[in-house]
């Protein structure tokens, strides 16, 4: 709100003696000077110039690139921008699970760099399966059911890798796949379908 509302404010002090330390006071006591100070909002201002050139810049965003406008119109790169939340749970994935960078068991600076690297290779793979998975789902107007424990026959018609690549184990709970050897059918059903082509 800067620029937009002024306002005054009144110091309000004040001071009071006190004796030091405990028990009665006497003419050689020390003694100790305290102000207390409190500010009172006396007045407020609204610019309403600066408000109305405030309010025509909401919503307003500048977009910059270096493509030609017939490769990259406008309405595409907005649709890009608005997209981004995408963009930043691949960064999720990519520091929690299912592929946690988090605990860097590595010394070398190379190791560190050959991990993240496959990492993020790990990241498109599931960014991957998760697209053309959802994508041949809304070609086909289909829904996968079975990949919610909490409820089985629930449809669902934007699964994420996490969710395919899940697997339920004998007590009931979902435990993530650590190699691709441990792939059941259905799974192996839903990747070959939606991947091929």
């Amino acid at each position: 709100m800067t620029g937009i509302l002024t306002y005054r404010l009144e110091r309000i002090a004040r001071t009071c003696v006190k004796y030091v330390g405990r028990g009665r006071g006497g003419p050689d006591r020390p003694r100790q000077t305290i102000e207390s100070v409190r500010y009172d909002l006396t007045e407020v201002d609204l610019d309403e110039e600066a408000l109305k050139t405030q309010r025509s810049l909401l919503g307003w965003r500048a977009f910059v690139s270096n493509a030609p406008v017939s490769e990259f119109a406008l309405t595409h790169a907005v649709e890009i921008y608005r997209d981004q939340h995408s963009i930043e749970h691949g960064f999720h994935r990519l520091k929690g699970v299912p592929l946690s960078l988090n605990p860097l068991f590595v010394h070398r600076d190379d190791q560190v760099t050959g991990l993240i690297h496959l990492l993020s290779l790990a990241v498109r793979f599931l960014t991957l399966i998760e697209h053309r998975v959802r994508t041949k789902l809304k070609e086909q107007d289909a829904s996968l059911v079975g990949l919610h424990l909490e409820n089985p026959k629930k449809e669902n018609r934007t699964p994420t890798s996490e969710r395919l690549l899940g697997v339920r184990s004998r007590n009931g709970e979902y435990r993530t796949l650590r190699t691709v050897f441990n792939l059941v059918c259905f799974q192996i059903r839903c990747i070959t379908t939606f991947l091929s082509g």
